[in-house]
């Protein structure tokens, strides 16, 4: 049985990464599905569980800043070319970004 709370939708997306504590640089990703509360994301770097990181993804040809959590990793075992599968939680993130985050998930939900 799923234990998610929310359903989750197959979207890629173009994705930034950027620690919160301590500096990893800029790590560029993709979303490999949405949730109303956070995301995965296929990336070259594994990130610590734990890790807070700021996502800085793509919707509606708009940049939206959200402050994410590093919930789970794995190696991504379908990918050649040795990618890491990361779950994201949106934690505290200004209201704006985080509305327009979930009104982008809510209408693709509508629409399938």
């Amino acid at each position: 049985m799923d234990k998610r709370r929310c359903q989750r939708l197959k979207i890629q997306l173009p994705v930034t990464i950027k620690g919160v504590d301590k500096d990893i640089g800029h790590s560029i990703a993709s979303t490999t599905d949405l949730s109303g509360l956070g995301f995965c994301i296929s990336a070259k770097e594994q990130f610590d569980v734990g890790q807070e990181v700021l996502a800085q993804i793509s919707v509606n040809n708009e940049d939206l800043n959200l402050k994410t959590k590093v919930m789970w990793t794995e190696r991504d075992n379908e990918s050649h070319d040795q990618k890491f599968l990361t779950g994201l939680k949106i934690l505290d993130t200004s209201a704006l970004d985080e509305s327009k985050f979930i009104k982008f998930f809510a209408k693709q939900l509508l629409d399938q």
